[in-house]
């Protein structure tokens, strides 16, 4: 295991940084704040900064992909009409006209806004040499690093990416490459080229932060924002919009074919942790802070219609929808741990000059989100406990009540002998810290035979935050009305 802090780094003569598509993938340029730090440094003549024009070329269509498809989606709904409604059809042509004008429009922003990052970066586009081929063919049959076998075709692209990184070497001996296959790292190490899984790894070495510190008093800041809780309040509320449609991954929690699930929906964070003993300098009058949280989010993912109503999956989640023939689409519960940068950007504040009152400034200081850096499924709670949230209309504080406190509280049962219809309520009084009663009355409706029909939540004095006491799968269990 690699100390990235203590990584030896010479800057005493300018350094080469080798990109490779994965770490450009895993840090979008266009979220990070790690690369302004990445400019600060080429602009100071410490870092010279390489990108493979494979490496440019891999990553442009990966950037490109969403739009494609979604365009592609357009396009076909539109050719869809065609056939269901009456109308001319110049007006139709008219309409994929205009969106494969769009399209083109949108990617070539995309491509734009992508190359002028990168040469602001003043980077060095690096091809493919003569060479280059020969020795490629020649790892590619003996199955040599970054080859994972003999004969392997989709790892001929780090084979030449691979081949471009040892001519930088080469040219200068001081040089690192930024990269996560596991194939082109042990390339690397079998020729003794430095690497970093991540440019956040590298920009948080001891010599990079030393070139980017500014010389300001930051103490006293830090210091205010520890004693206050400040970053703590912040994430409290926060929706994490880096979250969204975020694909999650666990071999033993996630029940789909790939173990994978897309989060639909989440709550907000919890158990924040926020490391104020070190910090990350940018060079730009901003500082970032490791933190972590559990938050409990809703995915999507798709199962076998046989492995759902096996006794293991019977029952455990909510919102079944029928993707096929073959599979459900269903809503899991899972409770995550996230790790990420918390950015404070203190620019607008002058910190050469003693401030004795934080309170007076620090509505200057702007928070963000510095990307996500690692997501681990703690766990499912598909099983978790029936539990009912509400929020006080008093005081606002969020109580929660157990289905179990409503069990034996079931009133003015009636049936509908029309509808076969039963109908009941379960009622609880719930008392709030702040001293205000709640009154909780759930409405049921449930067939003669057991299925659940639909159900209703009255909360006086409080606003309903969540509830599952009741899911989707109790509409297929006829037993539903007699075990309650």
């Amino acid at each position: 295991t690699i100390n990235y802090k203590e990584f030896c780094l010479d800057l005493n003569k300018k350094l080469d940084v080798i990109f490779d598509t994965n770490v450009l993938r895993a840090e979008p340029y266009y979220k990070r704040e790690e690369y302004n730090s990445l400019k600060i440094l080429v602009d100071k003549n410490l870092v010279r900064v390489n990108l493979p024009k494979i490496v440019e070329s891999e990553y442009f269509t990966q950037l490109e992909e969403p739009y494609n498809k979604k365009f592609k989606t357009t396009i076909s709904s539109v050719k869809d009409l065609k056939k269901e409604i009456m109308i001319e059809k110049p007006e139709i042509e008219a309409i994929e006209d205009k969106i494969f004008e769009l399209k083109k429009q949108s990617l070539n922003k995309l491509k734009d806004d992508f190359t002028s990052f990168f040469d602001d970066l003043k980077v060095e586009r690096n091809t493919f040499k003569e060479h280059h081929a020969h020795n490629v063919f020649d790892r590619y049959f003996k199955g040599e690093n970054p080859f994972k076998n003999k004969k392997e075709r989709q790892d001929i692209p780090d084979a030449f990416i691979f081949e471009i990184i040892k001519d930088i070497k080469n040219e200068n001996d001081n040089c690192v490459v930024l990269v996560k296959d596991n194939a082109l790292i042990k390339a690397c190490e079998e020729a003794d080229i430095k690497y970093f899984k991540s440019l956040s790894e590298f920009i948080k070495t001891d010599k990079i932060q030393e070139a980017l510190k500014i010389q300001e008093n930051i103490e006293g800041l830090i210091k205010y924002l520890k004693e206050n809780n400040y970053l703590t309040i912040y994430l409290e509320d926060k929706h994490i919009k880096d979250l969204d449609y975020v694909t999650i991954h666990d071999n033993e929690l996630i029940k789909s074919d790939d173990n994978t699930a897309q989060i639909s929906s989440q709550y907000y964070p919890n158990n924040i942790q926020c490391d104020y003993s070190t910090y990350t300098n940018f060079g730009n009058g901003n500082i970032g802070f490791a933190t972590t949280f559990d938050i409990e989010v809703n995915a999507l993912l798709n199962i076998f219609k046989s492995d759902y109503y096996s006794d293991s999956y019977f029952g455990n989640f909510s919102h079944v929808e029928e993707l096929n023939d073959h599979y459900f689409t269903v809503e899991g519960t899972f409770l995550l741990s996230v790790k990420l940068d918390l950015i404070v950007d203190y620019s607008k504040i002058n910190l050469s000059v003693d401030i004795e009152n934080f309170e007076e400034v620090i509505d200057e200081i702007e928070i963000e989100i510095n990307g996500i850096n690692e997501i681990t499924v703690e766990k499912d709670l598909s099983k978790k406990p029936k539990k009912l949230k509400y929020k006080c209309s008093s005081c606002g504080l969020e109580n929660s009540i157990l289905y179990e406190e409503f069990e034996h509280e079931f009133e003015s049962t009636e049936y509908d002998e029309k509808s076969h219809t039963n109908y009941t309520n379960m009622t609880h009084t719930k008392k709030c810290k702040c001293g205000i009663e709640s009154k909780i009355k759930i409405d049921i409706s449930a067939s003669s035979y057991g299925y659940l029909w639909d159900y209703n939540i009255h909360i006086e004095n409080g606003e309903l935050v969540e509830c599952n006491f009741f899911s989707k799968q109790d509409l297929y269990d006829n037993s539903w009305w007699y075990n309650n």
